[in-house]
C-alpha cells in the first residue's frame, strides 16, 4: 500500500504545460508556448456550477468534503502564456478547461465511489494544447491528517490512462502537424510580402492610426473561435478529429471498467462509452453500457445546466442529482459502501 493524503475543497493545485497563443499580427495562427496553470480550490465555483466536481456529501474531513475518484477542477481556470501575456486564445482556453484526479484508492470508498488520489508527486490529469498531461499538482493537502492506501494497481491504472491519452495526442497532432506547420509558414509568407510593400504602405498604415492593422487582428480571432469552437462544443469537427474522440472514449472505458474492477464495485464488470455535447454550464451527454445486469445494460443520457443534473438510466429511470457520482453507469447504493480512512500516526479523522 502506498499512502497518500486526502484532498478536501479548499485544497489548491496548480501546473504547467503548454498551451496555444494567438496574437494577430505577429502570431496569426494558434501556435503552442509555454502556460501557467494558474492555482484553484478543489471545490472550484465554475467546475461545481459546471457539475464536474466529484465530492463527498457525507464524509468529511476539517468540515470539507473529500475529492472521489473522476473529480474535475472544471472551467474557467486561468491558464496563463507568460510569454505572451496578451493572448486572444484565452477565449477558446478558459471556457473549456480542466484539470481531472487521476488516480484513485480502490478499497476506500466513500458515497459508493473511491476516494480521488492527488500529491505534490502524484499528478493530476490537466488540459493543454497541443495535448493534454499529467503535469498539474496537489499544492496543500500534505496538510491534512487523512491518509488512505493506494495499490500497485491503482498506481498502474492511473499511469496507464495518461500515457493513453498523452499518446493519442501525438499520435494525431502529428497526423494533422502538417497542416499547422504550412499555416505559419504562408502567414509568415504574407508578413515578409506585406513588410515589403515600401514605404508608401507603412505611411498610410502610420496615417491610419493603425486601423490597417488592428481590423485584420480582429478578423483572425474571430475567424479562429469560429473555427475551433463547434469542435469544442461537439467534440470534433474532422473525420480524424472524430475518430481521435472515438479511441478517447475507448481509453475512459477501459480506465472505468478497470477502476470498477479493482475496487470490486457493483458495476465491476461494465463497459461504458461516454461522450459529452454542449458549452459550460449546459450541456448533455449520452452513453452506451455492455453490462450482465439488465439494470445497467443499455442507454442512458443526461443533461446538465447550473450544476442541476436530469438523467434518464439504462432502465428508464428519471434521476436528478447534484455533483453526481455516477449517472450513465448507476451503481447499487441500496447497502452504504464501507468508509475505511487509515490516519497516519499521531493524526486523526474528524
Amino acid at each position: 500500500m502506498i499512502g497518500v493524503k486526502v484532498n478536501i475543497g479548499t485544497d489548491l493545485s496548480a501546473g504547467v504545460l503548454l498551451h496555444n497563443v494567438l496574437l494577430p499580427p505577429a502570431i496569426p495562427v494558434p501556435v503552442p508556448s509555454v502556460s501557467l496553470e494558474l492555482p484553484v480550490n478543489q471545490d472550484w465555483l465554475p467546475g461545481e456550477l459546471n457539475n464536474q466536481h466529484k465530492r463527498t456529501t457525507t464524509v468529511r474531513h476539517s468540515g470539507r468534503s473529500i475529492v472521489l475518484e473522476g473529480h474535475d477542477c472544471g472551467a474557467l481556470i486561468m491558464d496563463v502564456t507568460p510569454l505572451f501575456p496578451a493572448n486572444a486564445y484565452y477565449l477558446l482556453m478558459w471556457p473549456f478547461s480542466s484539470r481531472k484526479i487521476l488516480f484513485s484508492a480502490s478499497t476506500v470508498q466513500a458515497d459508493t465511489a473511491p476516494i480521488g488520489c492527488a500529491a505534490a508527486w502524484l499528478p493530476m490529469m490537466t488540459c493543454g494544447d497541443p495535448l493534454s498531461g499529467p503535469t498539474a499538482l496537489a499544492l496543500t493537502s500534505m496538510r491534512n491528517t487523512v491518509e488512505v492506501g493506494m495499490t500497485g494497481a491503482d498506481v498502474a491504472i492511473g499511469l496507464a490512462y495518461a500515457a493513453a491519452s498523452v499518446a493519442l495526442d501525438l499520435i494525431f497532432n502529428k497526423i494533422s502537424g502538417a497542416g499547422i506547420v504550412q499555416q505559419v509558414r504562408q502567414a509568415a509568407s504574407r508578413s515578409a510580402l506585406r513588410a515589403a510593400s515600401g514605404a508608401a504602405a507603412r505611411r498610410a498604415a502610420w496615417a491610419a492610426g493603425g486601423r490597417a492593422v488592428r481590423e485584420p487582428a480582429r478578423r483572425v480571432v474571430v475567424r479562429t473561435v469560429r473555427r475551433e469552437l463547434p469542435g469544442r462544443v461537439v467534440g470534433f469537427d474532422s473525420p480524424a478529429s472524430a475518430a481521435r474522440r472515438g479511441i478517447a472514449i475507448g481509453i475512459d472505458s477501459a480506465a472505468s471498467h478497470a477502476r470498477a474492477g479493482e475496487a470490486h464495485a457493483p458495476n465491476a464488470g461494465d463497459w461504458t462509452a461516454t461522450h459529452t455535447v454542449g458549452v459550460p454550464f449546459a450541456n448533455a451527454s449520452g452513453s452506451v453500457t455492455a453490462s450482465d445486469n439488465a439494470d445497467r445494460r443499455g442507454t442512458a443520457g443526461q443533461g446538465s445546466l447550473g450544476n442541476r443534473q436530469v438523467a434518464i438510466t439504462p432502465a428508464g429511470d428519471l434521476v436528478r442529482t447534484r455533483n453526481s457520482v455516477t449517472v450513465a453507469t448507476p451503481v447499487d447504493d441500496t447497502i452504504p459502501a464501507p468508509v475505511r480512512v487509515r490516519p497516519p500516526r499521531g493524526g486523526h479523522h474528524r
